[in-house]
């Protein structure tokens, strides 16, 4: 079978990635894009889908192995494969409430996504198990950082296609190339040659683009709408564990049958109607006492501002929202450079981590925006 990707060309999809790729499971990615929002909410869409995006990784699994590790031959690409597959709907946005009702988070959701399966009987066949596929997505399997370190083809892929989607305008920095240029240590270390260093600086200037869109108007403007209107019916007792089981489409419909402040959100998000931003602060932490990045920790600060400002303005809870979060644009690549002579070279660190506070009120309510930035920053600093 053959599998033309926007990004790599076609692609001839090996028997065992074929029978997977067409399970139940990894149809329902079709339906969940790459971004934390569907499609029909996005203004600049669409945006591929985990699917296309979990392909993605699998083929690079194949560039990664066409010279090594034949005995993981099998593994790494089937774990790239299914990396996302417990996603839930609305990926890392409904994430935090997947933990707290689960435990879990959406790499280790997989365990739970695949027990009974379609998926789990092929796995089986091969001679495989949930367990030592899950081990390699989340990072505990030996080597399995290639799939779930700092600089991935999980990464790889994900920067790229997003980059090539939204039309960002970021620097090529060639994935196949990256993916292929891997080596092993003796010492079973994942490595690159340090003429792979001018390449991985322009995929972290691209990552750095992507993220930073992503922290945007009208982007952040809708997200902080979804994240309420989850964050409302969760309050309500109304994301049961089935929910994370849902794709995109099916969520969207699920929010709109629960309270009448959710429903009235996500109906307002559907129309493009968004809420407009009243506030924002963004700092670089300092130190670890910082006020902020101790708030941004805790995925209730924002949902315990919002009710704040909803109490102290007599503002409806559903008509504000407040998103208080680390960002993700800087990256600091741990894995090592080797160079002719064999000596590992470090790239220094670029991970600034920067924690943004940002308020969203509608059109009609802007005239309250100073009391909101009262409000927060006589909690924030």
């Amino acid at each position: 079978m053959k599998y033309f990707d926007r990004l790599y060309s076609s692609w001839d999809v090996p028997k065992p990635i074929i029978r997977l790729m067409q399970t139940r499971e990894m149809v329902r990615l079709r339906e969940i894009t790459q971004s934390v929002l569907p499609n029909c909410l996005i203004h600049n869409g669409p945006i591929p889908s985990r699917f296309q995006h979990s392909m993605g990784v699998c083929y690079l699994a194949e560039k990664v192995l066409e010279n090594y590790l034949s005995e993981y031959g099998h593994l790494l690409p089937i774990a790239a494969l299914l990396h996302d597959a417990g996603n839930p709907p609305f990926s890392h946005l409904s994430e935090p409430f997947l933990k707290e009702v689960t435990g879990k988070d959406g790499e280790s959701f997989l365990e739970d996504m695949l027990d009974g399966s379609e998926t789990e009987k092929i796995l089986i066949e091969m001679g495989l198990s949930v367990e030592l596929v899950v081990s390699w997505v989340t990072g505990k399997a030996p080597l399995s950082d290639i799939l779930h370190g700092s600089l991935d083809i999980d990464n790889l892929d994900n920067v790229g296609r997003f980059n090539h989607a939204a039309n960002l305008g970021g620097p090529s920095f060639g994935a196949i190339g990256i993916a292929s240029g891997f080596r092993l240590t003796t010492e079973k270390e994942w490595v690159l040659p340090t003429v792979f260093e001018e390449r991985v600086g322009k995929w972290l200037e691209t990552r750095h683009k992507v993220y930073t869109s992503l922290y945007q108007e009208p982007h952040l403007n809708i997200v902080a709408m979804v994240s309420r209107a989850v964050e409302i019916a969760f309050c309500e007792n109304e994301i049961k564990r089935d929910f994370f089981f849902l794709n995109d489409s099916q969520a969207i419909e699920y929010l709109l049958h629960c309270n009448s402040r959710t429903a009235y959100l996500v109906d307002r998000a559907l129309r493009w109607n968004w809420y407009k931003e009243a506030y924002r602060f963004s700092s670089i932490t300092v130190g670890p006492e910082e006020k902020l990045a101790k708030l941004a920790q805790r995925r209730q600060s924002g949902r315990e501002m919002a009710e704040l400002i909803s109490r102290r303005l007599g503002i409806p809870e559903e008509k504000i929202s407040v998103l208080i979060f680390k960002g993700k644009e800087n990256r600091n690549v741990t894995i090592p450079f080797i160079n002719k002579e064999g000596w590992k070279v470090y790239s220094g660190p670029t991970d600034m981590p920067s924690h943004r506070v940002v308020a969203y009120l509608p059109g009609d309510l802007m005239p309250e925006k100073w009391a909101v930035k009262e409000l927060i920053e006589s909690e924030i600093k």
